[in-house]
């Protein structure tokens, strides 16, 4: 009889550059028994990247570094360890799943728990600055920002054009932000090779921060408006 216990967790936006990457891809190893010698024993590691239709898998961190066709920053890739019943999978964003998560899987529920948490802690380190952004429920706002306008209309609340501007700012941006969520706002970033430039490093964050700027002034002039509208009456 063979027992398999499997353990999952979502992750937090992160990123790592090639240095970042190579001490987590240690961490991992270290999870495996090195002293083993049999010829089903050997550690398999590996990490994919994505790029298009294109897939590149590399069985180290040299030869990611290496590989001189990748750009400077990837954002879809998964990495994967194993050892006879013991496996340890990173998988980042992808157009499927926005969030990026860690499974485990093994014959020990102490080993899983424990492989789980030693990447979940590293990465927790490595959070990106708007993390907290993807964790918002951005349909279910952008849903009651679109009832609210309706109604207003409806109502007579919304009938001045500068309030219906502000509304249909925020409703914009908040669409831009889910249909483009996974460009603009990556959850799982691997900086392969250094980018000196600012504005070329930070394009979409500096785009989703003029966005964010924009939305919260139309927010607080829809406020604004209605509140103005009831003072009226």
């Amino acid at each position: 009889m063979k027992r398999a216990i499997e353990r999952e967790k979502k992750l937090k936006a992160f990123s790592l550059d090639i240095d970042e990457l190579s001490v987590l891809w240690d961490k991992i190893n270290s999870l495996f028994d090195e002293t083993k010698t049999g010829l089903l024993d050997n550690i398999h590691k590996s990490i994919t990247i994505k790029m298009g239709a294109e897939e590149l898998r590399f069985d180290s961190i040299e030869e990611l570094i290496n590989y001189t066709g990748l750009p400077n920053s990837v954002s879809k890739f998964h990495i994967y360890f194993s050892q006879c019943d013991n496996m340890i999978m990173i998988f980042g964003s992808t157009y499927m799943n926005s969030i990026p998560e860690v499974k485990a899987k093994g014959d020990s529920e102490l080993w899983c728990a424990g492989a789980v948490d030693t990447v979940v802690t590293y990465l927790n380190n490595h959070k990106i600055w708007y993390h907290w952004l993807l964790s918002l429920p951005s349909g279910i706002i952008l849903a009651v920002m679109i009832n609210i306008l309706i109604l207003g209309l409806i109502f007579k609340l919304v009938n001045t054009l500068i309030v219906f501007i502000c509304f249909l700012i925020s409703i914009i941006t908040l669409l831009i932000l889910i249909l483009f969520k996974i460009k603009l706002l990556p959850s799982s970033i691997l900086q392969i090779k250094k980018d000196n430039s600012f504005f070329q490093k930070y394009t979409g964050q500096l785009s989703l921060i003029i966005g964010i700027i924009g939305a919260t002034a139309g927010v607080i002039g829809a406020i604004a408006g209605i509140v103005s509208l009831f003072k009226d009456k």
